[in-house]
């Protein structure tokens, strides 16, 4: 018989301490196993937003390049931006829908436990709601004051509570974006109803 001592504890703590690892990794699979359809819902939802994102990347792309060459002198043109933006938009759709589309991936997030997985609809719908009036105020509000308010909204719907650091870091990171394209590289912006002397 063994007696009891410092090390014998420390064996007990470890086997009992695997043995609530394998019981709670049983419930995330018997969770999994529960509950087949969200899953199947999961990967629905990823490939119809994988192929809106190819979508909005190909409307870009084409905008892009419907926008009229400016003079030949230009260094930098006025599609060469979009273009940037839209390549790159293009580029993480891509890679978005063929992840989506992966024939392993389906099982692979049915074993996922089902909490890590949910969405919170109210969160993405203030988004896309702060997102379409970002869209409707830039041009007659202007682009750096438009810019902050969304930087500042978009930042507490995701959790922070910290306004006044959201409202200057998002002043300094659109008043920087601003005079990079309007000023240095001569993409004219929005001005808005501030317009500004420098």
């Amino acid at each position: 018989m063994l007696e009891e001592g410092p090390g014998t504890q420390q064996l007990d703590r470890g086997l009992d301490a695997r043995r609530r690892v394998r019981q709670g990794s049983g419930r995330a699979a018997d969770a999994g196993d529960r509950h087949p359809g969200r899953a199947g819902a999961r990967q629905v939802t990823q490939r119809i937003v994988s192929l809106g994102f190819l979508l909005a990347a190909l409307v870009v792309l084409a905008q892009a390049v419907a926008i009229p060459q400016g003079n030949g002198y230009q260094a930098v043109g006025p599609r060469a931006f979009p273009l940037l933006v839209g390549g790159g938009l293009a580029v993480v759709a891509v890679i978005g829908v063929v992840q989506a589309f992966r024939p392993g991936a389906a099982g692979a997030r049915e074993s996922e436990p089902d909490e890590a997985g949910s969405t919170h609809w109210p969160s993405v719908l203030w988004l896309v709601g702060a997102l379409a009036g970002y869209a409707l105020l830039l041009v007659p509000a202007g682009y750096w004051q438009t810019t902050t308010v969304f930087f500042v909204a978009v930042a507490r719907v995701l959790g922070s509570r910290r306004p006044v650091r959201d409202v200057l870091v998002g002043l300094v990171l659109a008043l920087a974006t601003y005079f990079l394209f309007d000023r240095l590289l001569g993409i004219s912006l929005p001005p808005g109803l501030i317009r500004l002397a420098i």
